[in-house]
Parts: C-alpha cells; structure tokens; sequence
C-alpha cells in the first residue's frame, strides 16, 4: 500500500492520483507517489505552483484517483 507509514501513525489514507486541498494554503493538487526519503509527508503536485510535501493532517482528500478505486477492487476480489 502506498503511504502505508501514515496509514499506521495517522489511520489517514492517501493514494497517487487523489485530489486534495492543503488545509493551511488551500491550494489544491494532486497526490504522487510517495518521496521515498521522507514518507511521513504525502508527496503533492500543484500544477504551476511545483510539488511539495504535506504533512497528512494538512491535507484533505476532496476526490478519490484511480489507485483508491483499484484498491477497493482487490480488496473485495480478496473476500469472494
């Protein structure tokens, strides 16, 4: 799982291709993979703005990507 980190420490859970809004900024950007040497932020692209790092509490999901949807999948493939 990706940002399985903050999922433990936070119980928030973030995926590459979610949309999201900084809760201090309000800029809205999209959530990449995560930065391998810092995985207790969420690694977030916005736009012309650059990317930057988050820390997860700042950072409210507004839209689910693809990644969540496929994640949803395989956990109900698992319980049949």
């Amino acid at each position: 799982m990706h940002y399985q980190y903050i999922k433990d420490r936070y119980g928030a859970i973030f995926y590459p291709g979610d949309r999201g809004e900084h809760s201090v900024t309000k800029n809205g950007g999209t959530v990449l993979q995560p930065d391998r040497g810092r995985l207790h932020y969420v690694n977030v692209s916005f736009g012309p703005d650059g990317i930057g790092l988050c820390h997860p509490t700042e950072l409210k999901i507004i839209a689910r990507g693809k990644a969540w949807e496929n994640a949803q999948a395989d956990e109900i493939d698992v319980g049949k």
